[in-house]
């Protein structure tokens, strides 16, 4: 497949020669007409729609795979008893082909050019338009890294207008600032790897990271904006164990679009996959969160939360603090190639005598027994995928349910819930919800199809009362001590089914031109159906959540 890449590989001896090839790539970069070969060494992107054509070869049966952390690398994929087929992003220029280039260089443009069509009550119309670059470096077998920028200008259709505006993010993550009847927003994000060997590996970055097997997760998604972070994993026999430091930030009630005017905050996150068996994945997780200020001093970084091995509560324990912890335990099962059951158990907060307390209330209601402790905190997630179904090449499915208890992430301090700039670092809705989330997908050669049905209710508070969906919110603002039930509030239901056709041009920045129908009915106060037809062209190396 031809490119919209150029790479020039520069030895020591070959230094003279760079004008040249900087010239050649200046005028081929935005023409398309390097063929791409293979890498030893890059990031998979963020994209659902780019590591489908991946997973019928991770869900086969293997201990090597370990596929809940993302993003996955090349190298993960290449692990196991299948040799499967990829494209990269990186040209080499040597002429003999058992010369190694030491330095490897690349850039390519990341555009997107999108309209949607929008049949409700105002028959309305949403867009998108953006344009960018990325770079990319390689210096032998240990170092490397990925820069990428783009600048959006952008309309929402009015359900997810009214979200944007009211978190101050777009459904990137990012910060926009309004223009006329639109927004626009910059996105610069990246990272540099160091392996010294076949164990560790140490990335610095500014990015988004996702922990699970899901189309979501309940543990760490990239549905929040980039955070700076620098991140540790190290692979060694049937484990892969992972430590992530990260700068957060806290908007607050502050209406400013300066990083600088927001609350500092911190997170440390900690994950261990353990292939039991070839079939059998046991995943463990913690996370901690704290403020960069808090009453008495400017804390920044807690070292106590530096040490990569040991598990948060025994720290949070001896240090007295009160900082926002989460646990979790994730069981995964390949019951046949192709098919894995996945499920995510997180704990907030809980009392074992009120979870007896809710289980006997949920099996026989009892008016006079106090249960729905609000500090019950819990979120569950259970999914099925499967590739290959009935003996068709490249045809998939996946079926999901996540369900949040209320005030699930949240904190009495709102600089410690478990968010960043405005947007939940777990399942975009926050908690207090129960959704289902289904695709069936097909790919074939460059052609991708894929049918989507969702549905989700949640509670949402008044304006006297918080009922928990909203993470950012403290939940000393509770109403009650008991009493508390998933979905309590005003009730909002939303049921949304549509079908997407994607088209690769160029594999390696994952271009493709793309057209989605969508139909999505909405009940909260008044009922409304909306009509989506979106079509475009765009370089997909993110995911966007707005099925919201």
């Amino acid at each position: 497949m031809r490119n919209f890449l150029l790479i020039w590989s520069i030895e020591s001896k070959e230094m003279k020669r760079v004008s040249h090839n900087l010239g050649l790539f200046l005028c081929c970069t935005f023409f398309g007409i390097a063929p791409s070969l293979k890498a030893q060494d890059y990031d998979i992107f963020l994209s659902r729609n780019y590591d489908y054509k991946f997973q019928s070869h991770l869900n086969k049966q293997d201990v090597s795979f370990h596929t809940s952390i993302k993003p996955l690398n090349i190298n993960d994929i290449k692990k196991g008893t299948v040799d499967y087929e990829y494209g990269t992003p990186f040209k080499r220029f040597n002429k003999k082909a058992e010369q190694k280039p030491k330095i490897q260089l690349g850039i390519y443009p990341l555009i997107e050019i999108s309209g949607t069509a929008v049949a409700d009550i105002v028959d309305t119309c949403a867009y998108n338009f953006g344009i960018g670059a990325a770079g990319m470096l390689r210096v032998g077998e240990q170092l490397n890294g990925r820069i990428e920028f783009t600048g959006s200008r952008f309309q929402y259709p009015e359900y997810l207008k009214n979200e944007v505006e009211r978190t101050l993010v777009g459904t990137d993550g990012q910060l926009w600032h309004q223009e006329n009847t639109g927004y626009h927003s910059t996105n610069l994000n990246g990272f540099l790897d160091y392996k010294p060997g076949q164990v560790f590996n140490f990335r610095v970055g500014h990015g988004r990271n996702f922990i699970g097997e899901g189309y979501r997760s309940m543990m760490l998604s990239d549905n929040a904006g980039n955070y700076s972070y620098g991140r540790i994993t190290a692979d060694i026999w049937r484990f892969k164990y992972m430590v992530l430091y990260a700068h957060l930030k806290d908007v607050g009630a502050s209406r400013s679009r300066n990083f600088q005017d927001f609350d500092n905050k911190f997170a440390t996150v900690h994950y261990l996959s353990w292939n039991i068996t070839k079939w059998f994945n046991l995943g463990f997780f913690e996370s901690v969160v704290w403020p960069g200020r808090d009453t008495l001093l400017d804390r920044g970084y807690d070292p106590n939360y530096l040490n990569p091995i040991i598990f948060m509560r025994p720290v949070e324990y001896s240090t007295g603090s009160s900082d926002n912890s989460l646990l979790g335990v994730a069981l995964n099962f390949k019951p046949k190639n192709g098919w894995t059951i996945y499920s995510q158990l997180v704990l907030d907060e809980f009392l074992l005598s009120e979870l007896q307390a809710d289980a006997k209330d949920f099996v026989r209601p009892d008016p006079a027994r106090r249960s729905g402790w609000w500090a019950n905190k819990y979120a569950i997630q259970l999914g099925v995928k499967a590739h290959n179904i009935f003996g068709v090449t490249g045809l998939g499915v996946q079926l999901e349910f996540n369900i949040a208890r209320p005030f699930t992430y949240s904190h009495g301090n709102s600089v410690q819930n478990y968010g960043h700039l405005n947007r939940a670092l777990a399942h975009p809705l926050g908690s207090n919800f129960y959704e289902s989330v289904s695709f069936m997908s097909y790919q074939r050669g460059n052609s991708l199809i894929e049918g989507k049905m969702q549905f989700f209710q949640q509670g949402q508070s008044t304006d006297s009362t918080n009922f928990g969906e909203d993470v950012f919110q403290p939940y000393r603002s509770r109403n009650s001590e008991y009493g508390h039930y998933t979905g309590q509030g005003v009730s909002r239901t939303i049921a949304a089914a549509g079908v997407s056709y994607n088209y690769i041009i160029v594999p390696g920045s994952n271009l493709r031109l793309f057209a989605d129908f969508t139909i999505r009915n909405q009940k909260w106060v008044t009922n409304r159906t909306d009509i989506f037809l979106s079509i475009g062209i765009r370089s997909s190396i993110t995911n966007r959540y707005s099925d919201i």
